[in-house]
């Protein structure tokens, strides 16, 4: 039994390939007409994919192409601008050169009358080229660019010449104007292309990747499960498969048992980090504010970044990182809440704080008809608990993990009423260094606790 779900980089076979299907219904229209395309998608949803699969015989069959006709070429400018002295005309030439079947250029002829002998060579064997450019927005990367280049490509693309098939995270509008080039280009070569974006999956097309492919592989996904995936990765692909492939393994792991799904949270938390980071990095300050209104809002209107917004681990790394404060109606600061946890021990100083707000703790409050500050206090002390229970590290806990030193600096403080200096040297570090990881710490087990309703499992799979 294979895990279906591993399939982290490029999918290559069409049958690994879910969705996508009223964009490739599109494309192939457009390549039969000769004109070019712009794919447009965040990071990892599928462009390369896609890519890829146009190439394949059987999915140009299912959209009735005629794939002979057509001579698809491929060249990849993240790996291509990294190397030194590189000449973007120069990569263009060579991606068509490999296919000119033993073309050789004259002596006397520049770059731009080589490209244009290369597509008459096509041309007269009966073949429209189809130049595939995958991560576009790498073109900044290459050292010199010249605007007669852009020139010479748009005048071929634009007569029917060649197709070009371009993939990015931004427009090419958007990545033309960063570029010393445009203001000497006499016609914008982004405007002879059709721009397809790539969105996050539906919610039929997420639901027959977990379902299907769980099925295919004989240990199906339960509709508890499904719903459970869906609520921690959204309907990005990426996100999906890596929370599904996880999953899968506990299943395969756990046999008739019941599975743990913080386990499965926690690793892909973990697997997942890094995407997250370069997702987020990637945007400025007005973007990422209105990706932070979109994740605090957590409602099905419009949203600009719903790859992202949708996702409870993607709220997860914002509330690890700070970057996302404490939802709720609670009007609590970071050093008010310090200021309570000294007060852990005792009841009803924890009965009468802030924290009995919580709407979390308010309903555990009101089913356990909790009155009295002391017996409010004691609901509040069992959530805080629980809550940390819920930010820590994957293996077993030990004061060197660095995934449990926001967990052990809490512990020590709740379950043993340490002092900071204590603290500071069982863990190793400077008193100074733990005074400046308290906050994150702290931040981490408010957001915890505001999200708790949220992040409970499915009680008919657990």
């Amino acid at each position: 039994m294979e895990n279906p779900f591993d399939n982290p980089t490029t999918i290559r076979t069409p049958e690994n390939f879910v969705g996508r299907e009223e964009q490739l219904k599109r494309i192939f229209g457009l390549i039969k007409n000769r004109q070019n395309i712009s794919l447009v998608g965040p990071k990892r949803i599928g462009k390369t994919s896609l890519l890829t699969c146009l190439r394949n015989t059987s999915i140009q069959q299912r959209f009735q192409f005629a794939g002979n006709g057509f001579q698809f070429l491929y060249l990849d400018l993240q790996r291509r601008s990294m190397k030194t002295h590189c000449d973007f005309f120069d990569d263009l030439i060579l991606a068509l050169r490999e296919q000119s079947q033993g073309y050789s250029a004259e002596d006397s002829f520049g770059k731009d009358d080589e490209f244009i002998a290369l597509l008459n060579g096509f041309q007269q064997r009966g073949l429209h080229p189809v130049l595939m450019i995958d991560t576009f927005d790498e073109i900044a990367r290459y050292e010199e660019l010249d605007a007669n280049v852009f020139s010479v490509l748009r005048s071929q693309g634009n007569s029917g010449q060649i197709s070009y098939i371009t993939t990015s995270v931004e427009p090419l509008g958007k990545i033309f104007n960063k570029l010393l080039v445009v203001d000497s280009m006499v016609s914008p070569f982004d405007n002879i292309f059709s721009i397809i974006r790539l969105r996050p999956f539906s919610h039929e097309e997420a639901a027959f990747l977990l379902m299907g492919f769980s099925q295919r592989e004989g240990l199906p996904f339960t509709e508890q499960e499904v719903q459970w995936v869906l609520e921690m990765a959204g309907y990005h692909p990426y996100l999906l498969q890596q929370v599904a492939a996880v999953l899968f393994e506990e299943k395969r792991a756990r046999g008739s048992e019941a599975i743990s799904f913080s386990l499965v949270r926690k690793e892909t938390q973990q697997n997942l980090l890094s995407h997250f980071e370069d997702c987020w990095h990637m945007l400025n300050a007005n973007e990422r504010q209105c990706l932070l209104e979109e994740v605090q809002r957590q409602d099905a209107g419009e949203s600009a970044y719903p790859e992202l917004s949708s996702s409870a681990l993607f709220r997860d790394y914002l509330q690890a990182t700070g970057e996302l404060k404490a939802k709720g109606s609670v009007d609590i600061s970071i050093s008010d809440f310090t200021k309570i946890l000294d007060k852990f021990d005792d009841p009803k100083v924890l009965g009468e704080s802030a924290l009995i707000t919580i709407p979390y703790i308010a309903a555990q409050i009101s089913q356990q008809r909790a009155v009295l500050p002391t017996a409010r206090g004691k609901v509040v002390q069992k959530v805080v608990k629980e809550a940390l229970e819920s930010i820590g590290g994957q293996e077993k806990r030990s004061d060197n993990a660095p995934d449990w030193l926001d967990y052990n600096i809490l512990y020590y403080i709740l379950k043993y009423d340490m002092k900071r200096n204590v603290i500071a040297g069982r863990l190793g570090m400077s008193d100074r260094h733990l005074y400046r990881l308290l906050p994150r710490a702290v931040d981490r087990l408010l957001g915890a606790m505001l999200t708790l309703e949220e992040s409970r499992e499915p009680d008919s799979v657990i």
